[in-house]
């Protein structure tokens, strides 16, 4: 089992196909959250087998990581009430991030109509400390698995900071 890009033990070997022709693949979702590896044996027509064990472990995970709402904290000027926020010059702001199969390798924040932008991960939240914003804007944050995938604009809902500059 694969948790947090780290793999389990390894059970007794198990044949998967026999005889595959020029090529196989190994498919199917069952597979998803596994840590996976194979062995080949080739024969000869006289009987001569020869076992092979690559070293390479497979590692799959095809659920893009989860990212919760964006929320503003620490002692930057902003006022919270119900769901609207009041801020004025710099911010601190966070999300939940988690992928329990491959781990959060990054994290971004976007500011909607902006390119994104780096934010740190401390094994917990996507963080984005101290930032700067002009005007009305909407933010969310994006997270990075170890296999490279991105969560989804949807898996984290944006927080709206309407600007009070007075």
């Amino acid at each position: 089992v694969l948790s947090n890009n780290v793999c389990g033990s390894f059970g007794s070997w198990t044949r998967v196909v026999y005889d595959p022709g020029a090529y196989w693949t190994d498919s199917g979702s069952s597979l998803q959250g596994k840590c996976l590896r194979y062995r080949y044996t080739v024969s000869d027509r006289v009987g001569n087998a020869e076992t092979f064990t690559p070293s390479a472990i497979a590692k799959v995970d095809t659920t893009p990581p989860f990212v919760g709402t964006a929320q503003i904290y620490g002692n930057g000027k902003f006022y919270s009430k119900g769901t609207s926020t009041w801020y004025n010059g710099i911010v601190s702001l966070f999300a939940q991030a988690y992928d329990v199969e491959s781990g959060i390798v990054s994290c971004k924040y976007v500011v909607i109509g902006r390119a994104l932008q780096p934010a740190s991960y401390d094994g917990t939240n996507c963080k984005a400390e101290s930032i700067s914003l002009t005007g009305d804007v909407s933010v969310f944050f994006k997270a990075t698995n170890n296999v490279g995938e991105l969560s989804g604009t949807s898996s984290g809902a944006p927080i709206s900071l309407t600007n009070d500059p007075t």
